[in-house]
């Protein structure tokens, strides 16, 4: 994972920006983020929620799963979602 790619989407994405400062104020890390509590959270309408958990997906950080009846579409995060916040906040190049 290179944090480079995704410190350009944190830049250059508002939406990506507002979802890592949700990530930070949570109590508890997420492994699982259903697109819809993206969605609600951030108040997105469904094609960017998508567009957004798929630009996470591109960055390495993250995998986005189409949703299939009856699973919701979603992002895994293989570290958690603490760990992507962590690298945008303090980035060092490239992370194992």
């Amino acid at each position: 994972m290179n944090t480079d790619t995704l410190l350009d989407l944190v830049s250059n994405n508002d939406d990506a920006r507002r979802l890592l400062a949700w990530a930070i104020e949570r109590k508890r890390n997420a492994w699982t983020t259903p697109v819809s509590v993206i969605e609600r959270e951030l108040g997105l309408n469904h094609q960017r929620g998508v567009a957004l958990a798929k630009s996470f997906g591109s960055t390495g950080f993250g995998t986005f799963v189409k949703g299939r009846r009856p699973y919701k579409s979603r992002i895994e995060w293989p570290r958690g979602l603490w760990f992507v916040a962590d690298a945008a906040t303090q980035p060092s190049g490239e992370i194992d």
